[in-house]
Order: C-alpha cells, then sequence, then structure tokens
C-alpha cells in the first residue's frame, strides 16, 4: 500500500480517537480556565459553553501560539466571520455536534492556514441544492468533516456540495446521498484520495452505485460505504477507481454474495488490497453458502485482505477456493456458522497466511432483530455479470494442478472423506478460531505439510475435553492458546509430535490440577517444548506439582501459576530455570517459598541484566520462625514483590499483620525466632523413653487382659443366657475342651465318650468352632458360653499358640468375670517341667490343684471320678457365688 494511502487511513481514525495526553501535562487554560491546554499549541474548550467569538478573542491575546482547537458540544447555532477573529492561526478546528443550523457566507475566508476542519454533527445546508452555502474555505483545507448535517430521506433536495477550489483536499467525510452522483467538479480534488460516505459516523441513503457514480473522482485510494443501505451496484460501478486500495461495503444487509459477481468484476480494474464484505444479511435468518460465480472475478485483483464475517456463511461451493487470488494473504470470517464440507479439504489451494475465524455459531440477542433496517422489497434489482471465464472446469483443473497443495473436485464424482488427506495453506503463519463453540475431543491430528508454517493458533474458548494427540509437526508454532476449554485431561504425548518452537503456551482457565500433579504423567508433558518462554496455568485448580514438571524448560522467563489451590513449591526443581524472571502465584495457599526457587530468580537477574518479578498477594504468608530465610528475603528484596503493600502476614494465633508490622517483625527476627530446640528435643526424648517404658511396663503385665478385654467385647452381649430364675445362670455348654491337635486321641477315644456319658454337654473346637469367624473370636465365645474350660496340658499343647491363648483367656473368664471362681479344670498329660512352662501357667499350677492323666487301668476309673467330681464342685461353687452377689 502506497505512503499516501497509510496517512489518510490514519487521518480516519485519529480524528475519531481522543488525544490521550498524561495528566502533568493538561493544565486549565482558556476564558475562566474552563478548557485544557494538552500538550503545546492544542486547546480542549469540547462541552464548556464558550462561544466561539469569546475563544477566539482570548486566543488573540495569549502569548504562545495556539494552532489546535477543539469547540464540539457547545451549542453554538450560528457562526458569523467575525466570530473568528484570533483564530487566524489554526490549523485544525473542530465545531462537530453543536447542532449549528447556518454560517454566514465566506465565514472562513480570513482562516488561510486551516488544514483541519470538523463540521460533523450540526444541521447546516451545505448538500442542500438551495441555498448553495460558500463558508469560503481555505484552499490549503485537506481534511474536511460535514457528515451528519441532512436528512438524506429527501433526495430530491439534496445534492453534493461545490468542492472545487479545496484543491488540496486529502480527505472528505460526509453523507451519502440516493442515487447521487459525483459532479464534474469534483475532477479539480486531484489530490482526494479518501471518500468516506458511512452510515456509522454519519447518514447515507445510497441504494444503488452506478458506473457513472464515482467517475469524477478517480484519485480515491480509500472509499468507505458501510452502513449505507446499498441493494445493487452496477458491474462498472468501481471500473474508474484505478487507484482505489481500501473498499469498506459492511453493514450493507441487503447486497448479499449475489452482489459479489459485480463488484468483483469492477475491482478487476482497480488496485484493490482491502475489501471489507462483512454483514452483508441480516442477523437473523438462514445460512449462507458462497459461490464459485460470486468470487470468481477475485481471481483476477490484487486482493490481499479479505472481510466475510457476520454473514451466517456456512458453506463455500466446492472449487471455489482455487479461485482465490494469490495476492489473498488474510481472511477474516468471524461470528459465521461453519460446517463441514468438501471446501475444508480444499484449503490448501489458498497461499493466505492469517486467517481469523472466531465466534462461529455465536448467539444474538433477540433485541438486535430491532436493529435491523427495513427495506421495500418490491425493489428491482440492477443485472450481474456472470459470464466469467475463471470458474471454467479446465481452468479450474489447470490452476488447481500447479499447486501440489490444492485438490480439485469433479463434479457429480463421490468424494471419501476418510482417504483424502486435507492440506494446510504452505504459508499460513496465524489462525484465529477463539469461543467457536467447537466441542471435542483433539486426537491424533497429523498437520500436512510437515513443512508448515504457522506461527500462531488461538482456539481459545472452546470445548475440547481431552487433549490426547500427539497432534503436529509445528515445526514454526511459536504460540499456542489453548486457555478456556473446559479440559480435564492432557496426554503425556501431546505436545510430542516432532520439535517444536514454541514460546507461548496459554492454557489457564482448565481443569487440568488432577494430570499436572500427577507424579507419572505430569513431568512428561512438557518434555520437548524446551524454547517455551511464557508458560501460563493460572485457574487450574492444581493442588500440586511434581518435582520434575519444568526440568526442560530452560529457556521459560514467565510462569503464570496464579489461581490455583497449591501450597509449596518447594519440592519442585528450579536448577534448570535459568532464564526465569517473572513468577505469579497470587492466590494461591502458599505460606513461603523455598530460597533456592527466589535465589534463582535473582541469579537469572543479574546475569541477564533485567528485573526480576514475584506475585505472591492473596496468599495467607504465616509468621513462622521456621520460614526465617524467606522473611529476611522478602524484607531485602520486597521492591520486587509486585503489590507488596497488599500482602497478606498472618500470626501463629491467627491475627492478621499489616505490611509495617512484618518489617518490624522481621526486623527482631533473630529475637523473636531464638532457638530453644535442642533443649526442648533432649527433654522430649528423655520424657518420650519414659513414658514408652511405663506404659509398656503396664501393657505387658496385663496384656492378656486387654487381649481378652478386646476380644469378648464383640461377644458380651450374648455370653450369658436368660435366667430362668434370680438363682441360676444358663450355659450353652457344660465343658469347653481346649487341647493340641496331637492330643486329639485322647480326646476322641477317651474324654468324649466317658464325658458324655456321665451327661455333659462338651464344646470343642472340631466340632463346635464356626467355620470363616476369626479364631481368637471362636475361643473367646466358647469359654464364655461355657461353665468350665479343660485344658489338656502336654507339651504339645505349650508348643501351640492358640492352646496357650485359649488357657490365658479362660484364666482371664475367672479373675474378672466369674467373680475369681476359677472355671478352669487342668488334665496334665505326660510329663512336662515346670521349665517349660510360661510365668502365667506356672502360677496358676503352684496355687491351683490339677488332675493327672494315667493309662494305667487300676487307676483309670479313679481319674474319671476325679474328673467328674471336680466339675461339679465347681460348677457349685459358681452357683454360690452367684447367689452371693
Amino acid at each position: 500500500m502506497k505512503l499516501s494511502a497509510v496517512k489518510l487511513i490514519l487521518w480516519i481514525y485519529l480524528t475519531n480517537i481522543e488525544i490521550n495526553i498524561a495528566a502533568r501535562d493538561r493544565t486549565a487554560c482558556g476564558p475562566s480556565n474552563k478548557c485544557q491546554c494538552e500538550g503545546q499549541g492544542v486547546m480542549n474548550c469540547a462541552g464548556s459553553n464558550l462561544n466561539l467569538a469569546t475563544v477566539c478573542g482570548f486566543l488573540s491575546n495569549m502569548t504562545y501560539n495556539t494552532t489546535v482547537l477543539n469547540m464540539a458540544s457547545n451549542n453554538i447555532s450560528f457562526i458569523q466571520k467575525r466570530d473568528l477573529e484570533g483564530c487566524g492561526q489554526l490549523t485544525s478546528l473542530d465545531l462537530s455536534k453543536n447542532n449549528m443550523l447556518t454560517a454566514q457566507e465566506r465565514s472562513f475566508t480570513d482562516m488561510q492556514n486551516l488544514t483541519e476542519l470538523n463540521l460533523h454533527g450540526n444541521k447546516l445546508s451545505l448538500l442542500y441544492k438551495t441555498p448553495d452555502l460558500d463558508l469560503g474555505l481555505s484552499k490549503s483545507l485537506r481534511s474536511l468533516k460535514i457528515s451528519g448535517n441532512v436528512n438524506v430521506s429527501l433526495p430530491e433536495t439534496l445534492d453534493y456540495p461545490r468542492l472545487n477550489d479545496l484543491v488540496h483536499l486529502e480527505a472528505l467525510y460526509m453523507d451519502g446521498l440516493p442515487n447521487a452522483i459525483f459532479p464534474s467538479s469534483y475532477l479539480t480534488l486531484f489530490k482526494l484520495e479518501t471518500l468516506v460516505l458511512s452510515g456509522k459516523i454519519g447518514q447515507c441513503g445510497i441504494v444503488n452505485i452506478f458506473n457513472e457514480t464515482f467517475e469524477n473522482v478517480p484519485t480515491l485510494t480509500f472509499l468507505d460505504l458501510s452502513a449505507c443501505c446499498l441493494r445493487a451496484i452496477d458491474a462498472g460501478g468501481f471500473m474508474s477507481l484505478r487507484y482505489l486500495e481500501t473498499l469498506d461495503l459492511s453493514d450493507n444487509v441487503r447486497l448479499g454474495f449475489h452482489s459479489m459477481r459485480n463488484i468483483s468484476y469492477s475491482l478487476q480494474f482497480t488496485n484493490i488490497k482491502v475489501l471489507d464484505y462483512s454483514k452483508v444479511y441480516d442477523t437473523f435468518g438462514l445460512t449462507t453458502e458462497m459461490k464459485k460465480r460470486d468470487i470468481c472475478y477475485l481471481r483476477n485483483t490484487s486482493l490481499v485482505e479479505i472481510n466475510f464475517s457476520r454473514n451466517r456463511l456456512a458453506l463455500f461451493e466446492s472449487n471455489s477456493f482455487i479461485l482465490l487470488p494469490d495476492s489473498l494473504k488474510i481472511v477474516r470470517a468471524e461470528d459465521n456458522k461453519f460446517t463441514f464440507g468438501l471446501y475444508l479439504l480444499q484449503i490448501g489451494c489458498s497461499k493466505i497466511t492469517e486467517f481469523y475465524g472466531s465466534f462461529q455459531n455465536h448467539p444474538h440477542k433477540p433485541l438486535e432483530y430491532d436493529e435491523e433496517p427495513l427495506f421495500n422489497d418490491s425493489y428491482s434489482p440492477l443485472p450481474y455479470h456472470d459470464d466469467c471465464p475463471y470458474m471454467r472446469l479446465p481452468y479450474l483443473r489447470n490452476t488447481s494442478e500447479l499447486n501440489k497443495y490444492c485438490r480439485f473436485f469433479e463434479p457429480g464424482r463421490a468424494v471419501k472423506v476418510r482417504d483424502t488427506i486435507p492440506f494446510f495453506p504452505k504459508n499460513l503463519t496465524k489462525v484465529e478460531f477463539r469461543q467457536s463453540n467447537l466441542v471435542y475431543n483433539i486426537s491424533k491430528i497429523l498437520i500436512w505439510p510437515f513443512d508448515n508454517n504457522i506461527e500462531y493458533i488461538d482456539v481459545s474458548g472452546n470445548v475440547y475435553g481431552g487433549w490426547f494427540g500427539p497432534i503436529g509437526p509445528f515445526p514454526q508454532l511459536k504460540y499456542l492458546d489453548l486457555s478456556r476449554c473446559y479440559c480435564s485431561y492432557i496426554s503425556p504425548d501431546f505436545f510430542s509430535f516432532g520439535k517444536y518452537a514454541l514460546e507461548t503456551l496459554l492454557i489457564q482457565h482448565n481443569s487440568l490440577g488432577k494430570v499436572l500433579s500427577d507424579e507419572k504423567s505430569g513431568p512428561r508433558i512438557f518434555n520437548d517444548l524446551q524454547y517455551l518462554k511464557i508458560l501460563n496455568l493460572s485457574k487450574n485448580t492444581i493442588p500440586s506439582l511434581p518435582a520434575g514438571i519444568f526440568t526442560n524448560l530452560n529457556n521459560l522467563e514467565t510462569l503464570d501459576l496464579s489461581f490455583n489451590n497449591l501450597e509449596t513449591l518447594d519440592d519442585v526443581r528450579v536448577d534448570n530455570l535459568t532464564n526465569l524472571l517473572h513468577l505469579y502465584l497470587n492466590n494461591n495457599n502458599i505460606r513461603s517459598l523455598h530460597i533456592k526457587l527466589l535465589q534463582r530468580m535473582q541469579d537469572n537477574s543479574k546475569r541477564l541484566n533485567k528485573t526480576y518479578s514475584v506475585d505472591m498477594r492473596e496468599n495467607t504468608i504465616t509468621l513462622d520462625c521456621k520460614y526465617k530465610d524467606f522473611f529476611n528475603w522478602l524484607s531485602e528484596h520486597n521492591s520486587n514483590m509486585i503489590g507488596f503493600s497488599e500482602y497478606t502476614f498472618v500470626t501463629q494465633e491467627g491475627n492478621n499483620v499489616s505490611t509495617k508490622e512484618f518489617m518490624l517483625f522481621v526486623q527482631n527476627i533473630d529475637k523473636n525466632c531464638a532457638s530453644y530446640t535442642l533443649t526442648i528435643v533432649l527433654c522430649s526424648i528423655g520424657l518420650s523413653v519414659y513414658l514408652a517404658v511405663l506404659i509398656g511396663g503396664v501393657i505387658y503385665r496385663n496384656r492378656w487382659y486387654i487381649v481378652y478385654i478386646l476380644r469378648s467385647a464383640k461377644i458380651r452381649q450374648f455370653r450369658y443366657r436368660q435366667l430362668n430364675d434370680l438363682h441360676e445362670v444358663q450355659y450353652r455348654n457344660d465343658l469347653f475342651i481346649s487341647y493340641a491337635k496331637e492330643n486329639r486321641r485322647f480326646v476322641f477315644d477317651k474324654c468324649l465318650p466317658e464325658l458324655e456319658r456321665k451327661g455333659f454337654n462338651v464344646c470343642f473346637h472340631d466340632k463346635d468352632f464356626l467355620p470363616g469367624n476369626n479364631t481368637a473370636d471362636n475361643i473367646v465365645e466358647a469359654i464364655a458360653n461355657s461353665r468350665n474350660t479343660m485344658i489338656v496340658l502336654s507339651k504339645e499343647f505349650l508348643r501351640r499358640e492358640w492352646c496357650l491363648f485359649a488357657f490365658n483367656m479362660a484364666r482371664m473368664e475367672s479373675m474378672y468375670d466369674r467373680g475369681m471362681s476359677s472355671c478352669i479344670v487342668v488334665v496334665l498329660f505326660g510329663e512336662i517341667s515346670a521349665g517349660d512352662m510360661p510365668t502365667e501357667m506356672l502360677n496358676w499350677i503352684r496355687s491351683n490343684s490339677f488332675i493327672e492323666y494315667t493309662d494305667d487301668e487300676r487307676y483309670e476309673p479313679m481319674f474319671w471320678e476325679h474328673l467328674e467330681c471336680a466339675l461339679k464342685d465347681k460348677v457349685e461353687v459358681l452357683y454360690d457365688r452367684r447367689r452371693s452377689l
């Protein structure tokens, strides 16, 4: 684009932008100090209720020269020549929005230095056929704004004003008149490059553009016809504008894509670079499709940038991308309704470098319907130019063959998408597809061609629940934004396809906390991103980070971990972060930072000769002496802590401490944190050892009682039967026999037959223990539900753990639940030395009698008599004790 065109475009926008100057450069000035002087030579009196004569009179008496004056919004309804006396030195005058009705003939005659004049938003009769108002404007004028001064609904009374004397005029803003043609007098404006007739800043009632409409302004490079009620354009409408570089036809909701046939035809004869064709349909309605015939002639233009946004566009006709000119680099297609079609397999046919397609399927408020303009549907459109040679099949086929990334689809022939590899434009560098309601899991995606040049991808604000991948390769990718995508899983291999040059990765505002904190997968996620400089992980509900998660990020400069649930970073390895300078940890639960991390950032700052910063706002920093080193560092380097005055400090008692109080605490930290650690530790150890020995002795001494209590607690409520009367306890069994399995024959062959013959109900584990129950529970329950426990004491019995357990549980039953009445009958079976017995059993034997079994047939009847008496005697003793209770 030519330098002059760039300059004119800047004038268009700069005149609508307020001059933002620092407050120290603004001073009250003007009459009664009602104005603001903004920089050298600029006086702003907008909305000051001053009249023009007063201000110009003031300027005539000033010691310094004012060249720019803003008198907008002051209700100046009329201008006379004498009102401008004293303002002859001005180069720029703004009189917009004053409801000005008229002005004296040639009132601006004495303002020969004026180069910019803004009369926008008044009620002057500049565009009325009669009377023909002559303001006496200076020939040096370069920019004139007279838009918003007429009612364009009365076309018979309007005409474009005579401006033939303004031979240096470069930019003209005025209202667009219905069906009006620029008169031949405009041929004298040979420097006119910018013409703005937009209904967005004024009023525009242009319905048709004829071949003759712009014939007399052939020097235009910038033409704005946005929001002009356009419905039809002749095929030669812009043909005379051979220098035209920028054309804005946006917000003409009745143009439609069919009008592009004539527009693209006439643009062949221009130097067109930028075409804005956004919103040429109503907001609400059926989706639209771009046909080949609509854009056919664009093939023969020098177009660089095109805008198709806000058109409900869903599809491009197959093979239409082949017609895009090779010069086209930037495509804007935001706020449409794209759906899948074969055109997506042909995007490689274009040579674009930037694509902007955000806000697909974006919802619109129903009230926007009322804002749509109304039209007379009986309107008859102008004829279309439909004979385009570029859309013929041989041309399309041959053009496709010249580009190895471009596919041509034969009409009527079926295409299998599964077997078709889509190619991206080889030179594509930037893609934006934000907030487009895309709901997918990102699976494995190969990007063809592999040597693509994509550097910037922004697909934030969509719904990508899982990032599985791998995706790529992107050998040139430097910027990737996947934020706000509702993602809860990212595969460790997501970035593993090929080498990456990624420098900025934004994945904030997701739910990646679980996978990032995983000790196995977390450290692998960023392994291939060794060139990364900026990493944003904020708002991901991260509870912790594994030690090696940033191991390969040697070039990382900025790390954002704000708005998570982190409590510490002490375990994260930081030795490799040799370029880290900015760390954002605000809004977490961090109480301190390890000094090695802070020292690493400080060393980086010195080595790189750059400042470093840490943000720990909205964390609760507890004044605990174990963080002494961190507090000293924080006090010394508080200037590197972002918003340090806003930090939250809390004492161990929970009281809030101000930053000033924290600094005083650090000054006396050696005294406040004097260590009595060794004394406390030694005393604690001594006390712990004493208590351990004491408690251990008590437990050992009462170990069987403790075991008995724990085991019997579960069956306590079932241990006794209902009383038949108040004097007798009912037991399930008369006798429980505990024996070693080696003595089983003695029990089965001798004891059981004899005891059952004598009427005893006997319980023993081979018959009565419930399978699946805990053995200890079975033993305790058997003892509790039997009047007596018979111990067959042998050498084998002493070697069995469960046998000894049964003896001790019976002993505890006798001592604590049967009023010290022994329910144990010991039958000595074989020779046993006292040294083989445990202490508890030996003590019992010494203080209680026992029965010794003999296999001598002469004495065996006596054994059974003694055993029967012993069992019955214990029953009677038990009953007597129960009665006494």
